[in-house]
């Protein structure tokens, strides 16, 4: 019954309005005849498991009638209308499944005993995992970004209220600020550099700045509290500080470099577009974005540029990306839907469009703002989403949604009209772990799926011993492959308790703390959180950290 329970279902509580019940009652039944039956001795021959039938019958969720003479019998009847014929099977093999092994071993921890077959472990952990996709492992964030560069170097790359920079603009003002950390600043390979600027073209050269100098970008969100800003400063052990100048009363008690970009950058030297003599590998920190923690304090989670290139590539195939796109960076820097939203543009020669919060605050200018830019291809928290006339949205091309569960009446709307994806994936993971398409056969959908898992990642739903569970039934949602994180920055304790050893193929796994199942299909259905974590707009929000805020103040 507990097992039955846990495979998906749905129209029970609608036919228990139907036949007018009122609260709980069971919906599976199983039927021992010949009970009881007199104890074997321990010599005798143990029973054997005879046939095993499945049948329909429109009554409970699923009988099971077990008679007992030479050898065990049992029938499965199942109610079609309740439960899909697909879980039915299922149930049936795995009752056959753990009968034989008792049958064969005797004694044995209930652990121990498998409910999966060979086939199906097969299929759970490598059929639906078969995202093995050639991409460019030489590559970096620097080298895709340089040659789309030279490809189309008139092209406009950046929009912002009016002003435009083109792809050679963008790499010649990147280059002399990475010369100028290198020289100036004594900026090193994987050395942190953070930077405090809201969406603009100063913040998207900053970041293309301190890759090119072969640093690590570190962005911090403008609007923190200040004590955040100082944390995250004095535990990253940032070399440097980029911001605007409008920001320099904000950061005058700060123990770091600061560089006020719009007021020094004409004072930096030119440079020659070959003057680096230094090597910026694949396998190099190409980010730190911090995220809520658990104990109180804020981790940051470190992404390589070769996690970056494959996502950013599978995305760019997955949405169909052109260079006649217009992308909207929707997110803050400090969120790391923004480096999804960023490069998508930038690998495939695009025009960014940056929107400032104030506009993105007032709906009715964001949308005369996205529609005047002629924006084709956007990234939304569907709670925001939900806020927008529907109707005034039908220009786009691509909409995606991603950070919180998507809104089914919203997605179906939309699919309807364009091109709708729901998408998946915590900071660990490189922004993204899986994507789904929403089409007319989610029409009678409860929930839309996160999809399957991006090239070269692989995902497993796990038990609590780190075994996979069947199709429909729950468990934790594990992560592995080229995507996965490096782990938290200085963070040892807290890295070797999330990425965990993988049993099921090379690197490591990150527990995501997020519940899942697999759906027949090989899509996944997101099932919320094991933990007290919970999305604010999109936004992790660990309530432990709110909860340790508390307890500091006097008189809590």
């Amino acid at each position: 019954h507990t097992q039955a329970r846990t495979y998906q279902y749905t129209g029970l509580n609608e036919i228990q309005q139907w036949v007018g019940l009122q609260g709980d009652f069971f919906d599976s039944i199983l039927v021992f005849e010949n009970f009881p039956k007199a104890k074997y001795d321990e010599d005798q021959e143990p029973l054997r498991i005879g046939d095993m039938e499945l049948k329909e019958r429109r009554n409970f969720l699923m009988n099971a009638s077990i008679s007992v003479r030479d050898e065990i019998n049992i029938e499965f009847a199942y109610n079609k209308d309740l439960l899909e014929e697909t879980y039915a099977i299922l149930i049936k093999d795995h009752f056959r499944n753990v009968l034989d092994q008792i049958v064969v071993q005797g004694k044995t921890a209930l652990s121990s005993i498998e409910l999966l077959t060979a086939k199906e472990k097969e299929q759970l952990l490598n059929t639906f995992n078969d995202t093995a996709v050639a991409y460019p492992k030489d590559q970096t964030i620097v080298s895709l970004f340089e040659e789309q560069a030279r490809k189309t170097p008139n092209a406009i790359a950046l929009v912002y209220e009016g002003t435009e920079l083109s792809y050679r603009e963008l790499d010649e003002k990147s280059n002399k600020l990475a010369h100028y950390l290198r020289s100036a600043c004594e900026i090193n390979k994987e050395d942190l550099v953070a930077v405090m600027i809201d969406r603009s073209l100063w913040g998207i050269i900053s970041l293309l700045g301190i890759l090119k100098s072969g640093a690590t970008y570190l962005p911090i969100e403008i609007n923190y509290p200040i004590e955040r800003k100082s944390f995250i400063l004095e535990d990253s052990s940032a070399k440097a500080l980029i911001i605007e100048s409008t920001s320099i009363l904000d950061v005058i008690d700060f123990k770091v470099k600061v560089i006020s970009i719009d007021i020094q950058f004409e004072g930096f030297e030119e440079v020659d577009e070959n003057y680096r003599d230094y090597e910026i590998s694949p396998q190099d920190i190409a980010y730190v974005i911090y995220t809520s923690g658990s104990t109180g304090k804020p981790k940051g989670v470190m992404i390589a540029h070769t996690s970056n290139v494959n996502m950013s590539l599978d995305q760019i195939r997955r949405f169909g990306i052109v260079s006649e796109d217009k992308v909207l960076q929707f997110a803050s820097m400090s969120f790391d839907a923004s480096v999804s939203e960023i490069f998508m543009a930038f690998y495939t020669g695009a025009c960014l469009v940056l929107i400032s919060e104030n506009t993105i605050s007032d709906t009715s200018k964001f949308l005369n703002y996205i529609e005047k830019e002629k924006v084709s291809v956007v990234t939304f928290p569907p709670v925001y989403l939900a806020t927008l006339d529907k109707q005034k949205l039908q220009f786009l091309r691509v909409i995606i949604t991603a950070g919180e569960a998507a809104i089914v009446e919203d997605a179906l709307f939309f699919a309807d009209k364009l091109n709708y994806f729901n998408a998946y994936g915590p900071t660990e993971c490189a922004v993204c772990l899986t994507t789904y398409q929403v089409s007319e056969k989610d029409t009678n959908s409860l929930k839309i799926p996160i999809g399957k898992p991006i090239a070269n990642l692989q995902i497993y739903i796990l038990d609590s011993d780190m075994n996979p569970n069947p199709l429909g039934v729950e468990g934790e949602i594990y992560a592995a492959g080229i995507g996965v994180s490096r782990g938290y920055l200085n963070r040892l304790d807290l890295t070797r308790s999330k990425f965990v050893s993988n049993p099921y193929g090379e690197g490591s796994l990150y527990r995501t703390g997020d519940r899942g199942r697999w759906l027949a299909d090989g899509n996944l259905e997101f099932l919320g959180r094991d933990d007290d974590q919970v999305k604010i707009r999109g936004y992790r929000i660990e309530l432990g950290e709110v909860e340790s805020a508390l307890h500091r103040q006097p008189g809590v």
